[in-house]
């Protein structure tokens, strides 16, 4: 019973890390080398991870968005107040 908790963590892990690496590429070469009904379940599993890549890619692209909106807003909060420091508004 453990043996089989412990391989179908493996399992799952294996699957989320080719997922992410190659999408669902090498789920459609397995299901292609095997044939039958091997090959609609790689289908459907290639499916899977190729939606699990492309929601990981939406949402990196997302934080990457985050980023350069708050670096651009630092970059702007500098520059305000170099300029107040340079008009004397501005002292510590």
């Amino acid at each position: 019973m453990c043996r089989c908790i412990k391989l179908t963590i493996i399992l799952l892990v294996g699957f989320f890390a080719m997922a992410l690496w190659s999408g669902g590429n090498k789920f459609r070469d397995i299901g292609e080398k095997a044939g039958g009904v091997i090959e609609t379940a790689c289908d459907k599993l290639a499916d899977q991870a190729d939606e699990i890549r492309e929601k990981v890619r939406g949402k990196k692209k997302k934080i990457d968005e985050w980023k350069s909106k708050k670096e651009e807003k630092s970059l702007e909060s500098i520059n305000n107040l170099k300029e107040l420091k340079k008009e004397g508004l501005f002292e510590k």
